[in-house]
């Protein structure tokens, strides 16, 4: 798996005198992410980024042939995807032109690549993760069960990390702690 997620260079620990200093405690909370056989996909706090992957030498850019035939896996794959978990998670999707369309893009993947977001009406737990979006995308062939296995141990260490520095924020400091998304 070639992980783009936050990581510790990423990470800046604070030190406690800087958190006493401080009034608030910030640390960036970059979008987990993943690139896979057939996709890249990425997870923030309410949402799912996937990148539907081309079939060895395709160019969307170039190529003259739709994008659907360039596909690794069915068009109809991705859609029936996409329903399934916008239903069970009361999803909608997020257009280029929404003004929030930009804090989807943690993930240091081209917002020109071809995407699709689904952003749900509460947070995305582990739960969520593990019973309804991984299987579902191994169901229709878009990710292997050995993939989705690696999703959820990069969701694990990313919580345990994120636990850390909020545990470690939450004993030096009585101001709040904010987890604030990138705006790139």
């Amino acid at each position: 798996m070639n992980s783009n997620s936050f990581n510790s260079k990423e990470r800046q620990s604070l030190t406690s005198s800087q958190m006493q200093e401080s009034k608030q405690v910030v640390f960036p909370v970059r979008a987990l992410s993943a690139e896979f056989e057939n996709l890249k996909l990425s997870l923030t706090f309410d949402a799912i980024t996937v990148y539907p992957k081309y079939v060895d030498g395709a160019d969307p850019e170039t190529d003259s042939m739709s994008i659907s035939k360039m596909l690794k896996v069915p068009e109809l794959k991705f859609t029936q995807s996409y329903g399934v978990i916008k239903k069970a998670l009361d999803g909608n999707e997020i257009q280029e032109d929404e003004d929030d369309h930009p804090l989807f893009h943690q993930d240091g993947f081209s917002r020109e690549e071809t995407h699709t977001h689904i952003r749900f009406v509460q947070r995305l737990t582990r739960d969520q993760l593990e019973k309804i979006i991984l299987p579902t995308l191994v169901d229709n062939g878009l990710l292997l069960r050995s993939e989705a296995q690696a999703v959820l141990v990069q969701y694990d260490e990313r919580y345990k990390m994120c636990r850390e520095v909020l545990d470690a924020a939450l004993s030096v400091s009585s101001s709040p702690v904010l987890c604030l998304r990138n705006r790139n």
